[in-house]
């Protein structure tokens, strides 16, 4: 998770293995608690169904998906509200993306790490990130 000045707030353990970003997001924050009470939440199509299990949220912001064609639908197309919806939501997660980008500018993120501990991978990402949040506060000047 980030926030828009591209600073990380949460980092979610490592896991081995092919996972997807959606069941590592339920596990750590569970459905039945209310987390997201004072902030926006804006997610991609990978975390779809979000909206109906975090249902006492302030609103989860989820880009609108085309439909697929079939018989019915030979020419399916958003309309220009929900193409200029998903454009304003893809300006909010660029920054996000552009902050994964900054993390793995530290060439031990970035290539296969080989070692026998596991928690040495999350020891790397933490002062990966840590050392990031401290080049873009220093950038911005947003000691908070």
């Amino acid at each position: 998770m980030t926030n828009p000045h591209r600073r990380v707030i949460y980092l979610s353990p490592t896991v081995a293995g092919s996972v997807h970003d959606y069941t590592l997001f339920k596990q750590a924050f569970s459905p039945d608690i209310d987390w997201f009470k004072k902030i926006k939440v804006w997610l991609d199509l990978g975390f779809y169904g979000a909206h109906s299990n975090y249902t006492h949220t302030t609103p989860i912001y989820l880009p609108h998906k085309k439909l697929r064609k079939s018989k019915s639908n030979s020419d399916p197309s958003l309309s220009p509200e929900q193409k200029e919806d998903n454009k304003k939501l893809a300006q909010f997660r660029v920054k996000a993306e552009h902050a994964i980008g900054l993390t793995k500018s530290f060439h031990c993120l970035a290539h296969r790490v080989r070692n026998h501990l596991d928690s040495l991978l999350d020891t790397f990402m933490w002062l990966g990130t840590g050392l990031q949040n401290l080049k873009v506060c220093s950038a911005t000047m947003c000691y908070r």
